[in-house]
Order: C-alpha cells, then sequence, then structure tokens
C-alpha cells in the first residue's frame, strides 16, 4: 500500500485504548439476528416438544448455559416441554424487544426460569406510574452476559467453525460472528469457493498485527488505533467492510487533526473511496486554510482538489489576495501546464485582489510568459464585468437567536472568533414568541417553532439569504417542547398544551410537501426536554413529568418505525438541558451546569462542571473541542455571557467567555455555529 503521511500527532494523543465496550456485542447480536431471520450459519437445533428451531450455538450457550453444556457435543438437543415456544424464547434472546410489565410477568419471567436465562431472572424492572418506564438495564444485562460468553469462546477457541490464517499466524473464528459484522465475510463463506471448505482459510494482503487488532475489537470491544497503524487499520477495515472499526479510525483521525497531517488524511479517504471521512477532512482544510497552505503537502495536491477547496464559500481566509496568492504558490512550486493556471483561477475572485499583488504577479520573472499571459486574459475578463459581481465568502460564526419575555421580536446576532465581534442580522418583528420556544437547524436553515406567546408558530431563518420566512403552523399548540430536524423534515415533541398539560404527541413537517401530520408520542410525556437526532432517531433528554417531578430518561424516537423506548439514564434527573452534537456524541449541559456525555449503546457519563450557578433557558454549542454556553436565567439572575468548557481539560475556559449583546430582559437563547456571507457582517452591535 502507498504510504500516506497522517503528519506528527502529540504523543499523548496517540493511542486509544478502550476495555469493556460492549457496543461490539450488541453490534454482532444484531447480525446474528438478521442471521438467525434467514437461518443462515446456524449450528445446533432445538426441540421442546411442540416446535423446534435453529440456533447459533455461541449465543445459546450464552445465555442458556445448561443447555450451552449439551451443545458441546450434540448439535440435535431434545428440551423438555415448554410453557412458551422456543421458538418465541429465542425471539427474545437475538433482538430482546421491548417489554411491558405483563408480557415480563407473565411470559418472559417464567420461560427464563424454565431455561434458567440468569440475566432475565436477575432483572428489578423500575416502574413508574405503573409503567416500566426503561428496559436499559436489562438490555445492559443482555449485552454484558453476551459479551462475557464471546471473550471466552474467542480465547479458547470453543464452537471456532473457521480457522483464518494471516502472515503464517492461525485465527480460529466464528463464521456466524464475522458474518454478522462483515458483508466481506459473509460474501466469502457462502461463496461455495473451494477455500472456503479447506481448514484453513488464507488472507493475504493484510497484515498479521493489523488483523489481530480487528477481531479484539470484534471479540473484545478493544480499541487500539495509533498515529502507527491507523493508515493500515482503517483500509483494512474498507477492505473488509467492517463499519464499526472504521468509524473508530475515522474518529481517531477528526479528534486529533492538525493542518500538518489534513492533506494525507484527505488522500487516505480518497484511496479507500470513504466519503464521510474525507468530507470531514475537506471540511478541516477549509476552515483551517491558512495554515494548511504552509505546509509541505500542499503543492502535492490535484488541481482539482484545490479549485474544490477554493471554491467552497466557507474557505477560511482574510480575503481574496490570500486565496490569489495560494494559487500562484501551489502553481509555481511544480512544472506544471499553463492550462492549469487558467483552470484553477476560476476559484478566484480576481474582482476582489488587491491590484499591487495581481501586478507583482504579472512582472514577476520566475513566472513563464505564458503564464502570466493567462493570469493578465484572466483578469481583464473580470474587470469587464460589474463591481457587484465580486465574491463574498463566509466566514464560520457563532449564530444566537434571541427571543426575550419582555419585549416583542425574535433577534439574531453572530459573533466573530476572528474579529471578537457581534454584528446584527435579521430579526421578526412585531412578533410575540413569549417564552419557552423551540429552535433547530438544518443546513442552512433555522426553524423556530411555538411558545407561549404564539403556541403553534412556525419560522424559517435562511442563514444564505439573511431572512426569515413564515411557514405553515403545526396543528396541536405547544410551548416547553422540543424541536429537531432531519434530512427532510422538521419534527416538534412534547410540551406544554395551552391549558399547560404536558403533552406526548410528535408532529412531523414535511420540507417536500410543506405539511405537517401527527407523526407518533413519546414513551413517556414531558416538557422542558432536550433532544437531538442520530441517524433516523431523535434522542430526547430528561425533562418534567409534572410540575416539580423529573426524569432521568433518555427517550429514543424512531423515525421511521414511529416507535419510542427508554433506551439508558442520564446521570441525574434534569429538565431544563440543553444538548451540542458533534459526530453522533452528545453533549448535554444541565441547569446546574453539569456536562454529560452520550453516545448510543453507551453508558451516559458525567464529564464535569461547567459552571456553579443554576440557569434555564440557555443555550450549548459544540465548536473545536469547546462547548460554549449561551446565557440562561434563574429566579434571581440572567447570566449576560458565554461561558467556555473545554471538552480536552473538563474545565471552564474563562480567557474563551464572551460578553452577549443583550440588556437581561428574560432572554431565552438558541445557538448554532454557521457559515454567515461577510456581506452581512457589517451592522455591528457597539452598545448594549
Amino acid at each position: 500500500m502507498r504510504s500516506i503521511n497522517v503528519g506528527i500527532i502529540p504523543e499523548s494523543l496517540t493511542m486509544e485504548k478502550s476495555l469493556g465496550n460492549v457496543t461490539h456485542a450488541e453490534e454482532i447480536l444484531e447480525g446474528l439476528y438478521r442471521l438467525w431471520k434467514e437461518q443462515r450459519y446456524t449450528d445446533v437445533t432445538l426441540s421442546d416438544g411442540n416446535s423446534s428451531s435453529q440456533a447459533h450455538k455461541i449465543l445459546v450457550d450464552a445465555f442458556m448455559p445448561q443447555i450451552g453444556k449439551t451443545c458441546r457435543t450434540k448439535s440435535d438437543i431434545r428440551l423438555a416441554e415448554l410453557k412458551t415456544p422456543i421458538e418465541r424464547v429465542l425471539s427474545w434472546l437475538y433482538s430482546l424487544p421491548e417489554m411491558g410489565l405483563e408480557l415480563l410477568k407473565l411470559e418472559v419471567k417464567p420461560a427464563a426460569s424454565e431455561l434458567k436465562i440468569k440475566f432475565v431472572l436477575d432483572h428489578k424492572p423500575k416502574i413508574v406510574k405503573s409503567k416500566i418506564t426503561t428496559n436499559a438495564q436489562l438490555k445492559q444485562s443482555w449485552i454484558t452476559e453476551f459479551s462475557t460468553k464471546l471473550r471466552q469462546c474467542y480465547k479458547d477457541g470453543s464452537f471456532s467453525d473457521v480457522i483464518l490464517k494471516v502472515d503464517g499466524q492461525v485465527f480460529r473464528c466464528h463464521k456466524a460472528v464475522l458474518a454478522s459484522v462483515s458483508p466481506f465475510f459473509d460474501t466469502m463463506f457462502l461463496s461455495g469457493m473451494r477455500e472456503t471448505d479447506a481448514e484453513e482459510i488464507d488472507l493475504h494482503g493484510v497484515k498479521e498485527s493489523d488483523f489481530r487488532i480487528i477481531l479484539d475489537s470484534i471479540y473484545l470491544g478493544e480499541e487500539c488505533i495509533s498515529v502507527t497503524n491507523v493508515e493500515s487499520l482503517i483500509s483494512t477495515c474498507t477492505y473488509f467492510q467492517l463499519n464499526r472499526i472504521q468509524v473508530q479510525c475515522e474518529r481517531f483521525l477528526d479528534r486529533n487533526a492538525d493542518p500538518e497531517n489534513a492533506l494525507g488524511v484527505l488522500r487516505l479517504a480518497e484511496l479507500n473511496s470513504i466519503v464521510s471521512l474525507r468530507q470531514k477532512s475537506l471540511s478541516y482544510i477549509v476552515h483551517n486554510f491558512q495554515e494548511v497552505v504552509k505546509c509541505k503537502e500542499y503543492p502535492s495536491l490535484s488541481k482539482e482538489q484545490l479549485l474544490e477547496m477554493i471554491k467552497d464559500d466557507d474557505l477560511n481566509v482574510v480575503d481574496e489576495t490570500e486565496v490569489f496568492e495560494a494559487v500562484l504558490k501551489w502553481f509555481s512550486s511544480y512544472n506544471r501546464p499553463h492550462e492549469d493556471l487558467e483552470i484553477i483561477l476560476q476559484g478566484v475572485s480576481l474582482l476582489d485582489v488587491r491590484q499591487s499583488s495581481i501586478k507583482a504577479a504579472i512582472a514577476d520573472e520566475n513566472l513563464p510568459q505564458a503564464s502570466c499571459t493567462i493570469l493578465q486574459s484572466a483578469v481583464d475578463k473580470a474587470n469587464t464585468r460589474s463591481a457587484s459581481s465580486g465574491r463574498f465568502r463566509n466566514e464560520q460564526v457563532l449564530l444566537v437567536v434571541r427571543a426575550s419575555g419582555q419585549e416583542s421580536g425574535v433577534h439574531v446576532a453572530c459573533f466573530s472568533f476572528k474579529t471578537k465581534q457581534w454584528f446584527r442580522l435579521a430579526s421578526i418583528k412585531g412578533y410575540e414568541p413569549g417564552s419557552a420556544f423551540a429552535a433547530c437547524s438544518l443546513g442552512r436553515f433555522i426553524y423556530l417553532t411555538g411558545g407561549s406567546g404564539n403556541p403553534c408558530a412556525f419560522f424559517e431563518y435562511s442563514i444564505g439569504d439573511n431572512v426569515w420566512t413564515s411557514l405553515p403552523k403545526y396543528r396541536e399548540a405547544r410551548s416547553e417542547h422540543v424541536a429537531v430536524a432531519t434530512c427532510d423534515s422538521v419534527y416538534v415533541l412534547g410540551g406544554r398544551n395551552q391549558v399547560h398539560s404536558v403533552i406526548p404527541s410528535i408532529e412531523r413537517y414535511n420540507l417536500g410537501t410543506r405539511s405537517w401530520r401527527h407523526h407518533g408520542v413519546l414513551a413517556l410525556p414531558v416538557s422542558d426536554a432536550s433532544a437531538a437526532v442520530v441517524g433516523s432517531n431523535i434522542l430526547v433528554c430528561g425533562g418534567a413529568l409534572s410540575f416539580g417531578e423529573y426524569t432521568d430518561a433518555i427517550q429514543c424516537f424512531d423515525t421511521e418505525r414511529q416507535t419510542c423506548s427508554v433506551i439508558a439514564n442520564l446521570p441525574m434527573q434534569c429538565s431544563f438541558t440543553d444538548i451540542a452534537l458533534h459526530d453522533s456524541i452528545l453533549y448535554i449541559v444541565s441547569p446546574r451546569g453539569h456536562v454529560m456525555e452520550y453516545e448510543y449503546g453507551r453508558n451516559p457519563l458525567l464529564l464535569g462542571k461547567a459552571h456553579t450557578s443554576s440557569f434555564m433557558d440557555f443555550s450549548c454549542v459544540y465548536f473545536r473541542g469547546v462547548l460554549y454556553i449561551v446565557g440562561g436565567t434563574s429566579n434571581k439572575s440572567e447570566s449576560a455571557e458565554i461561558r467556555a468548557f473545554e471538552l480536552s481539560t473538563q474545565k471552564q475556559v474563562v480567557r474563551k467567555n464572551v460578553n452577549l449583546p443583550w440588556k437581561r430582559l428574560s432572554n431565552q437563547y438558541y445557538s448554532i455555529i454557521g457559515g454567515v456571507s461577510r456581506k452581512y457582517l457589517c451592522d455591528e452591535i457597539k452598545d448594549v
């Protein structure tokens, strides 16, 4: 494989190792369930007198160890007659569906007693108002039980049915396990090729060290990604179609990105056709272009890569002259064809380049005459255009939407991290949102929903055009609710109606048909919660069940199946939280400043405290490793600043705190990081 320089990463960040991570077991269980339904790689038949079903020995041994002992010597096992058919029991063990109190008591527990299924027998459900509010503990026990057995089978080779040979090293594996996580292995085992029936299968073009790390991740959940192995490891994972481990490699590269390794990561992504990694690396390069241009690998960019970068409106440069000079540096670094300069100049707004820089380039003796002619021609063409056709690049800013309980209107301002200035953007005038509105964002748009003043209102703010538009109102009046947006929809969930009752309903606005409809209900009706979108799921965190009664539940609403269940619990009961989402990780901030981290499938973690006060109506956003917590009110005071919490140190960074540009008037905030055209960064807010 071609060597790719991913740069120098600080020694303290060159190794990630997380033992006991059980998400690997959940991935395998999901795959095994799919294989079980398709009756593939099953190696034991269980009969209970009335019915029979095929299964995988590794799963049977994990959850029914007494039967598992027999599996070691037999592949056809007859059980005593069961009250619940064995196929139904197996469906629970493979998929662990959400279980209500009645099902758990009347059917699942008796079956578990007959078959000695320990994790079910040990489970004591959490019940609120005669309803099981979460099966998270049961699911965790289910995963842990299987994870323990998986580790044992990997170590001693129990139930293994395939031997893989890499660089002379032998690995005893399980076809069902590998097929459950890798379409590559699934296809290989089903191909009918001669080598798949052999005692050993040779895998060529793979490093033994990489394959060992991969198996340790599949079977044990261990991560051991470093700067020395990430390049070959991500390539191997792409080849074997191991999505979970590939994502771990991508995150390692994302977390350790710097200008020196950014171009190497881009090439790595393109070499392995990893679209998500390419998008992330391109975004990093665009936002750190000034530093990337100084790197030794910069001249090696292809003209297609460079043109894509400089055409991006989010390119982080001081002015267009900087882009022009970067293009000349690239062109002059190698003996490039003159035509390349003509192509690359298409990405530069020559009208906005300083004339002195253009004249100096044309007069430069090191620039070939033919190239000077091409440059002069491009400049002449640009000068024939209207002066208004100049380019305004975007600047990454902190966008803050603000409404007040004491004055009308919705106001938008943005903070430039570069100039440390606030700028006024478009507002909604003569509108009374009241309190407790909800907002969300999707691409270049922000959506504002409801509030006590106009509980069915729905507005769209275009970041690109800096304008507000009123959209069709939704059906059920609500405030203190949450709103999220997916690729084609906006959702409003829960909240309180006009008589202050907590409601469970979920409504969906289809951005294509521009219409609302009822789309489901929450498992637990809540108000004053927070929410984020991960894949096709909406995760709703905490909230108030009633006045003075709060929950620690994390609810998952599946937008495709329109079902909702409680999947985990926060470290504390809380409402009035807010979420900053980054790379599918939720950073949840409580009113008392607790910062919690949650990733789907893992237990929530308490990271630290961002402040020691108690605030509501704040907003939080992630930007370059820092959580920015915007404002907040209490019954005693109101914050007029943005507080910075650094995730790497898990501490507040006072030097990064920023004052807000509004008076303290019971303000409520929503904030995002977005690219705003510099043509709108003209109305500076100087006085509050």
